[in-house]
């Protein structure tokens, strides 16, 4: 899905709508130089759109340079899984996701205008992945989301993983590099009681201005990771973090007892296939680095 010539205008957008696209799988495709479609009775935001669709397979596929309209991949309301999926210089978000559920593996998400991954109201998987250079944050957990993540490689982002709003996030076995902010957490909209939450374990934040930053209404919790400073933050605890190791852990146990009770959802509610790259004896991220 490509120009068919060069110069010119992008052509729009590919779009999977409804219960007759359920089970849709889209691999090795290429799709670059598109936009999005509207007019007085819809409107998709991405050049491909997902809308009201189960069971998306998306795999070994390239999106690049979408134009005009916001995000390279936009989907609500839908049930997707992407794997060796490589985004590269969106307009604005990588990936926006609104009231679905995802699962993404082996990606990588470089040089989007604003996001690499947006969430609203959305439950994700994301491991193996890498953030890169991306022009505000690279994974957004916004809107009563929740985030499992481990092993991926967060690098040269303004915001490493940023959770506002009623969103619970769980980390394990990430790097973070040079990026200007490590974590972040706040609230933004009233509509929600809470701000953000993170719980970040056997990992490793380095050289970013400020590891770890919570406003009002929220928190985060290191535990047992590489932290090359560790500032007096409100907000913000720091549980066991050290330099001393940037590779092998200190305690084998993935998180000090007793849990709270967020933090306790978020472990009972982790996938069995997300176990795997949770490695409780080693800091950062263990594979393809």
């Amino acid at each position: 899905f490509i120009p068919a010539k060069n110069n010119q205008e992008p052509w729009g957008a590919i779009v999977l709508q409804g219960s007759g696209s359920n089970g849709s799988v889209l691999e090795h495709c290429e799709i670059r130089d598109g936009s999005g479609s509207k007019s007085d009775l819809f409107e998709y935001s991405g050049m491909l759109s997902i809308h009201d669709v189960q069971r998306v397979s998306i795999s070994h596929c390239r999106l690049e340079d979408n134009h005009t309209v916001d995000d390279m991949v936009h989907a609500v309301y839908s049930e997707i899984s992407f794997h060796d999926v490589h985004f590269k210089n969106a307009l604005s978000d990588g990936l926006d996701l609104d009231i679905s559920s995802a699962q993404i593996s082996d990606s990588s998400f470089i040089n989007s205008g604003n996001d690499g991954v947006d969430l609203m109201t959305t439950r994700a998987v994301i491991t193996n992945s890498q953030f890169i250079r991306n022009g505000d944050k690279g994974i957004s957990v916004g809107e009563g989301s929740q985030l499992h993540a481990a092993n991926n490689l967060l690098a040269n982002n303004t915001i490493g993983i940023q959770s506002k709003d009623g969103s619970r996030v769980f980390l394990s076995n990430e790097t973070f590099r040079d990026n200007t902010i490590g974590l972040h957490a706040y609230k933004k909209n009233w509509q929600y009681g809470s701000g953000g939450k993170i719980f970040i374990t056997k990992s490793a934040i380095l050289n970013s201005k400020t590891t770890a930053d919570a406003q009002k209404h929220s928190s985060i919790q290191v535990f047992d990771s590489f932290i090359e400073d560790t500032p007096k933050a409100k907000r913000v605890q720091f549980l066991q973090t050290d330099m001393a190791s940037l590779a092998a852990a200190r305690p084998s146990t993935l998180w000090p007892d007793p849990v709270g009770t967020d933090l306790a959802k978020l472990l009972e509610d982790s996938p069995d296939s997300f176990q795997q790259y949770i490695d409780p004896t080693k800091r950062g991220r263990r594979l393809h680095e």
